[in-house]
């Protein structure tokens, strides 16, 4: 079982702006549905380590779907999950 889930900066800014496009685009509900279903996954994680795909770019890389257009990219280390970005498919990464 994982002891700490640690936030890059880089995922805190991705997260942010999904929710902010969310809530601006679509609706706070939808937003509020993105944020449980992030918060639902980082919590299965925190139990099941292994359970996202290892990343075709890095082995040490894995990725778990979090809803149909984004996807959350972290890595194990030791008793950490360290989260890397998070992906929106809709937008170009910046």
């Amino acid at each position: 079982m994982v002891k700490e889930v640690v936030w890059l900066k880089k995922a805190s800014e991705n997260f942010d702006n999904i929710i902010q496009y969310l809530i601006t685009d679509w609706s706070a509900l939808v937003a509020e549905d993105f944020y449980k279903s992030t918060m639902s996954i980082i919590y299965n994680l925190k139990e099941f380590p292994a359970l996202g795909s290892v990343s075709n770019k890095s082995k040490v890389l894995r990725k778990v779907l979090i809803s149909k257009h984004n996807y959350l990219v972290y890595r194990i280390k030791g008793d950490r999950i360290i989260i890397i970005r998070i992906i929106d498919t809709r937008k170009k990464s910046k």
